[in-house]
This record gives structure tokens, C-alpha cells and sequence, in this order.
């Protein structure tokens, strides 16, 4: 019974805690990006092999969100990963990966500067490696990610934040149809910039 009351005090507070200037209106969209984007170059020499490589890649992942109502959004992610290897002597490996992920999210304002977002998103796309004289392998990927995230406002338009998500995936090779599954826990941190009309 304490239980019991005691979840009942606690939801009772959180669904009269006040309107804050951070809740977001509808009609507002907000673009953000993350710490896992990257863009590098980089040569490898092994010692005791008269070998070289180049390795090159490219990972980008943008997300946008439109509130369709107050504090209620639909949106969607978008990550690109591309990974070239470039061996002495002409042979190449190359890693391609596009995923899309549309969700829904629910803002909770704290206060006048901090908010909890809660969401949900179903995510798929797919990955291509290929190499010099080989056969292109490709597989087909599906996800799904619960998600909680901290918004620090540093002004009326620009949050910092924080995110954990609790994601699923699972990717099948198209000539096999062998599938690998991968969950677990993934943390990031990003900028979010809020357009309101």
C-alpha cells in the first residue's frame, strides 16, 4: 500500500509541476547533431610488412524534429557511414551504411532552462561492403531505440544535450539470409537548434 501511494504522490507532482518557458510550442522544428560524426584520414604502416594503407571515412548523423503539437513531435534521424581502405598495391575495401529512423518524442519541462525528452524511434536502411575482385555483399537493417535525453538551454533557441538510449538492431545478408541481433546501451551528446514560427 505505501508503494502504491507513494507512485501516486509522485505522479501527481510531476503532472502539476507548472508550465515553463521551455515547453515547445507546435510548429516548431528543431535540427541537431551529434558528437559521432567524424571525418578523418589516416595511414597505417606495419612494422615487418612492407605494407601500407590509407584509410578514409566519413560518419555523419543529423536529426530533425516538427511539434506537431505542444511539447509532442514527429521526427526523423538520418546516419550516413562510409569506410575506404586503400592497400598498397591497388586493392580497396569500402563499408557503406545509410539508416533512417522516424520517431515520436515528448518534451518534459523542468524549468525555465532544462527539459527531459522521452522517445521512441523505429529505424531501417542498409550496408554495403565491397571489395577489389569480390562480390558486393549487402544486408538489410532494422532497429528500434527507446530514448531519454537532457536539454540544457543556453538560450531561447540552442540546447545542449544528453542522451541514453536503449537500442535494438538487426541486420540480415540479402543472398543468406543469415541475421546478426545487437542491443545494448548507447550514450551521446549533441547541440539542438530550436526554429519556432
Amino acid at each position: 500500500m505505501k508503494k502504491l501511494t507513494l507512485a501516486a504522490a509522485l505522479s501527481a507532482l510531476v503532472f502539476t509541476i507548472p508550465a515553463t518557458a521551455k515547453d515547445i510550442s507546435e510548429g516548431t522544428i528543431s535540427v541537431s547533431g551529434s558528437t559521432s560524426g567524424e571525418l578523418g584520414f589516416t595511414t597505417t604502416e606495419i612494422d615487418d610488412f612492407d605494407t601500407e594503407f590509407d584509410i578514409t571515412t566519413l560518419n555523419m548523423e543529423f536529426s530533425g524534429r516538427y511539434y506537431i503539437q505542444d511539447n509532442l513531435a514527429l521526427g526523423l534521424g538520418y546516419s550516413y557511414e562510409n569506410t575506404e581502405i586503400e592497400y598498397d598495391g591497388g586493392f580497396e575495401e569500402e563499408d557503406t551504411s545509410v539508416f533512417l529512423s522516424p520517431g515520436v518524442f515528448y518534451n518534459l519541462s523542468l524549468d525555465d532552462e532544462n527539459s527531459v525528452v522521452l522517445g521512441a524511434e523505429f529505424g531501417f536502411g542498409s550496408r554495403e561492403v565491397s571489395a577489389t575482385g569480390e562480390e558486393d555483399v549487402e544486408f538489410d537493417t532494422t532497429g528500434f531505440a527507446m530514448l531519454a535525453e537532457y536539454n540544457h538551454f543556453i538560450n531561447d533557441f540552442v540546447a545542449l544535450n544528453a542522451a541514453a538510449a536503449y537500442t535494438v538492431l538487426t541486420m540480415e545478408e540479402d543472398s543468406s539470409g543469415i541475421e546478426s541481433d545487437t542491443s545494448g546501451l548507447l550514450f551521446g551528446f549533441g547541440v539542438s537548434v530550436y526554429f519556432s514560427k
